[in-house]
């Protein structure tokens, strides 16, 4: 008996340096004082918080096997744990940071299955959508995202939709959520979305709009780079089709300007040498 209790004081006065360590952010340290525990000698209470410690420590480092490791054992062991919700998103977020969607969704789907309408499942049906897409199921992905705007609409919500029609071959369908997201009042996101919006109108063969709604987004986002070059790109080669040439040659160069994409540079360059040659022909006509 004296043992015992000789042991059980060294486990807890070791768990207490394994508190302070966790508490400091020093998780590497903090996860070998925590597995070096004699788990028959805490208290239930110190086992749940060791256990959960150990996965989030895990996690900070990026280590997400670990993470799932020490997580799967505190669910196994306290399958009614307080927290649980939060802990089922951090696995599913661990699982899908490791390419297991699969084991990802089974995380996920509990949370969106109770009468819960909290962040934890607006999260979760976000999630979901994305592991569905990643496994191929297309179809499931568009249903979360649908409930999702349902119960909490919002501009990254309809971007995604609108993606996902649009990578279906929606494009008509596609048009309304990428319309939505483009109002957003971040300027990424909306940048994104109206250059969809385009692309969606660009497939559908309504050329006007598409060069309408590029025009708009040169204007409305003179910093977003990125959307800005892919806008130009695009807009040149319409341009080319309506034969307007001194229009084409001027979005390519601005194309020059700002891309750092070899392949968008070089489509660019081409596409000028190109304009240039036929000009030159036709002016020795």
């Amino acid at each position: 008996a004296e043992k015992s209790q000789e042991r059980e004081q060294k486990t807890t006065a070791l768990y207490m340096i394994g508190e302070s360590q966790f508490q400091k952010g020093d998780w590497l340290n903090a996860i070998k004082t925590f597995t070096s525990l004699d788990i028959q000698s805490l208290s239930r209470e110190e086992q749940r918080e060791g256990l959960y410690k150990t996965g989030y420590a895990y996690y900070k480092l990026n280590q997400k096997r670990g993470a799932v490791e020490a997580w799967e054992k505190l669910l196994s062991l306290y399958p009614d744990l307080q927290g649980k919700r939060q802990l089922l998103l951090a696995l599913g977020d661990s699982y899908q940071s490791l390419g297991k969607c699969r084991e990802a969704v089974d995380k996920y789907q509990p949370l969106v299955e109770g009468n819960e309408k909290d962040d934890l499942r607006y999260e979760a049906l976000l999630r979901l959508s994305y592991c569905y897409q990643q496994i191929g199921q297309r179809e499931d992905s568009l249903a979360m995202l649908k409930r999702l705007n349902n119960e909490k609409p919002s501009a990254e919500t309809s971007l995604q939709m609108g993606l996902l029609l649009y990578q279906k071959g929606e494009h008509k369908l596609a048009l309304e959520p990428f319309k939505t997201a483009g109002e957003s009042l971040n300027s990424s996101l909306a940048a994104e979305a109206t250059f969809g919006l385009a692309e969606a109108y660009y497939s559908l063969g309504e050329y006007a709009k598409a060069s309408e709604t590029l025009q708009s987004l040169i204007s409305r986002f003179p910093t977003e780079n990125l959307w800005l070059e892919l806008a130009y790109s695009r807009l040149g080669g319409l341009y080319e089709m309506e034969e307007k040439w001194a229009s084409a040659l001027e979005v390519y160069k601005n194309v020059l300007d700002l891309s750092k994409d070899e392949k968008l540079l070089s489509k660019a360059r081409e596409s000028i040498e190109r304009i240039q040659n036929y000009l030159k022909a036709s002016s020795q006509k």
